[in-house]
């Protein structure tokens, strides 16, 4: 059976910015000085072939967080014994935009919902993917729940005692 690849897509806009300036960076320097603007459309290629996510290996029970250049990934493949539960959880996240000379700032704020893979008791996560939508999220969950063979669940951590107890003092 085949690792399953999941692909961060975070970044994609600024990948591809930063795609378009280095072409147009290595063409100049091409014009220039020749070696340079080789090493430079090299760096490029490197740039347009680069891919971050999670790779998961279901029959070794192990995943890694991976970044490949040229199709081919390298990361450090940590243990999958733990988690066993998918789980959508909707987030909040928090931007400000300030102006080039500081005089004026943008908030805003954007809500995504994210599928993580966690342990039985919620309190440890991984997240697989991000996603803007909740069809989506739960779409891409259920999915992922036919081919790992992981419950779909609530997100409900099991909270301390500790906790517990820091929660009454404060009431």
């Amino acid at each position: 059976m085949a690792n399953l690849t999941i692909e961060n897509e975070d970044f994609g806009s600024t990948k591809s910015g930063m795609m378009i300036i280095a072409f147009l960076v290595s063409l100049l320097l091409l014009a220039a000085v020749f070696f340079i603007g080789v090493l430079a459309i090299l760096f490029t290629i490197a740039l347009m072939t680069l891919k971050v996510g999670i790779e998961i290996d279901q029959e070794k029970e192990r995943y890694r967080f991976f970044k490949s250049f040229f199709g081919y990934p390298s990361g450090k493949w940590m243990s999958l014994e733990k988690y066993k539960v998918l789980v959508v959880l909707k987030k909040n996240l928090k931007s400000q935009v300030l102006s080039p000379k500081l005089v004026s700032a943008l908030n805003y704020k954007q809500v995504v919902f994210e599928v993580n893979l966690t342990t039985e008791s919620h309190r440890a996560k991984i997240r697989l993917k991000r996603f803007r939508s909740t069809d989506a999220a739960m779409k891409f969950a259920k999915k992922l729940n036919v081919d790992l063979g992981f419950p779909l669940e609530n997100y409900n951590p099991v909270i301390s005692d500790k906790t517990k107890q820091r929660r009454e003092r404060r009431r």
